[in-house]
Order: C-alpha cells, then structure tokens, then sequence
C-alpha cells in the first residue's frame, strides 16, 4: 500500500496488521525493515518493543487519519503509554518520520 500526507506521495510500502498472527509479532524478531517500509497498525493506541532489534519510530493516527502524536527512535525493549485518542498506529524504521518529514496535523491516506 502507498501512503499520502497531502497531496505528497510518501515514497513508503507500508503493511497492514490486520489479521491475529500480523498484529501479534508485528515487527518483532525482524533484523531490520528499510526507511521506505512501514507497518499499520489498526484499532490500536499503544505498542511495545519487547523483542524487537532495531528502534522505530511511531506515528499515532485519529479514527481520519490525522497524525496527532509521534514517537521518534523508540529504543526496544521499551512500552509506549497509550494515546486514547488514537485508532491506529503506523510504525517506522527509526528516523523515517522526519525523513519523509511526518508532522503533527497531517493526514495520511493509504491508497492500494
């Protein structure tokens, strides 16, 4: 899936956790993902790192898309509070949301 900030499209192939098995390792035990791969997270407002190799960054997203909150290089082994305003989470290698310069108010549109 391709993702849209804008009118922008982000140069990102992004997954999508939809199903018990995806959600459930997520990026877990993965050697690395590259800065043009992320994973959507739906119906979700928190994460950890437990198991994971690498830092990422976490971008939380509004029931429209809208980011409202980012998490940069988030070390693993670590928890991210809950944002109960959130409904899905995008994470990203870290320093990919200022690469593809992510802000606070954008909306991101995933198109197939």
């Amino acid at each position: 899936m391709k993702v849209l900030s804008g009118e922008k499209t982000l140069a990102l192939n992004v997954s999508v956790a939809n199903k018990f098995t995806t959600r459930l390792s997520g990026l877990m035990f993965k050697k690395q993902i590259s800065q043009q791969e992320g994973l959507m997270i739906p119906g979700c407002n928190w994460i950890h790192t437990f198991f994971m190799r690498f830092p990422i960054d976490v971008v939380y997203l509004d029931a429209d898309y809208n980011i409202f909150s980012i998490d940069y290089s988030v070390s693993p082994w670590r928890f991210c509070l809950p944002r109960f305003r959130a409904k899905h989470v995008l994470e990203l290698c870290a320093g990919s949301a200022g690469l593809l310069a992510l802000k606070e108010g954008d909306n991101l549109k995933c198109i197939n």
